[in-house]
């Protein structure tokens, strides 16, 4: 199981001189916490994080990079963009009046949110995709430091580049990645519950532990080369980090308070994951902005940018089903026999002495 280890962000610019500025959103999505929902494909149940990088002028970057502490394959990695066409998604992401229009028949493919007065608010970038999912020209995948980097290749930044050339608007990326493999989850903990079975319900406990750019947690090789590449030329303005939870979930400790929270629509957002999601799901919102001098945890610098961004969060759920009650009442019924079986043996002995 994966430790303690940060995710990270980083731009790989053109020039040392660039300006440009980005932002980066996560969205975790904790589907496999409602222990009583079924998928509506009958595929397997999984959590995912989602990776939203928004970039001021893409002409500066040459590649994007994406840490994350989990061996992904490239199945398991899917492009966002699509749903971006339904104007109440788009407005439920950014908080803003939005409307998409859908990718053109040629030429570099990307989804325009327009804003009321059809001013365009940000181009999204459509990943090219294959049987196997997104094409390696645009997206790169290399296992290394037990996780996975991910590049946003020149290739789709060029694209991103030229229609930024046609009309000066953000380009925005937005990359989802399936956590099949609980054990491996570097975001969810949960902590085992030794005397469960001796109980009709119970409190399970979980913890959320959200890292970006921690240099202390990042592995030393991704580190060193974060600094070389990103040099000082791209800053980030914004993390945002947003987590969907079960309604039975309670959030019991959180390092910062939510920035907001609110219960999820099901009917509008039932669509944007396949198989559903579960009735009731929470969202909590945490963010933070650059303001003023900030001391950069890789360079001890201070500059106007976000140097590193955490979120705690300890959750409690109460666990209560068929299975668990069946469960309780067979160990149950063992101790009934057990101590049946105990209490003849002594009463036997009892007599056989007098």
């Amino acid at each position: 199981m994966t430790s303690n280890v940060s995710l990270a962000v980083w731009c790989k610019p053109k020039k040392q001189t660039a300006t440009t500025q980005i932002e980066a959103h996560f969205n975790y999505w904790r589907i496999a916490g409602d222990a009583n929902f079924r998928r509506s494909d009958k595929e397997a149940i999984s959590d995912f994080i989602e990776v939203g990088l928004m970039v001021d002028d893409p002409t500066q970057i040459d590649s994007i990079r994406i840490f994350i502490p989990l061996e992904v394959e490239r199945i398991a990695v899917t492009d966002c963009s699509t749903y971006f066409t339904t104007a109440d998604i788009a407005q439920g992401i950014f908080n803003e009046l939005l409307r998409g229009v859908g990718a053109a028949n040629s030429g570099p493919k990307s989804v325009e949110l327009l804003r009321g007065d059809n001013s365009v608010f940000a181009r999204v970038h459509s990943f090219t995709k294959s049987d196997s999912g997104i094409v390696a020209k645009e997206l790169d995948l290399e296992k290394r430091d037990n996780g996975t980097l991910l590049t946003i290749s020149s290739h789709a930044l060029n694209d991103a580049s030229a229609l930024y050339g046609q009309s000066p608007s953000p380009a925005y990326f937005r990359l989802r990645i399936n956590i099949s493999d609980v054990e491996s989850n570097p975001l969810i903990r949960v902590v085992s519950t030794p005397d469960r079975l001796l109980q009709s319900s119970y409190d399970q406990i979980e913890y959320l532990d959200f890292r970006l750019n921690e240099a202390r947690t990042l592995p030393d090789p991704l580190e060193l080369d974060m600094r070389n590449e990103r040099g000082t030329g791209v800053k980030m303005r914004l993390v945002a980090f947003l987590t969907a939870i079960p309604v039975q979930s309670e959030i019991s400790i959180s390092n910062n308070a939510s920035h907001k929270m609110r219960l999820l629509e099901h009917d509008l957002w039932n669509a944007y994951m396949p198989g559903g999601i579960p009735e009731g799901m929470v969202v909590y919102h945490w963010k933070r902005t650059a303001s003023g001098l900030i001391e950069s945890a890789l360079t001890g610098e201070f500059t106007g940018e976000i140097g590193d961004f955490t979120a705690f969060v300890k959750l409690r759920t109460r666990r209560s089903s068929v299975r668990i009650w069946l469960a309780y009442l067979a160990v149950a019924f063992v101790f009934g026999v057990l101590g049946n079986l105990v209490a003849n043996f002594v009463q036997s002995c009892i007599d056989g002495r007098w």
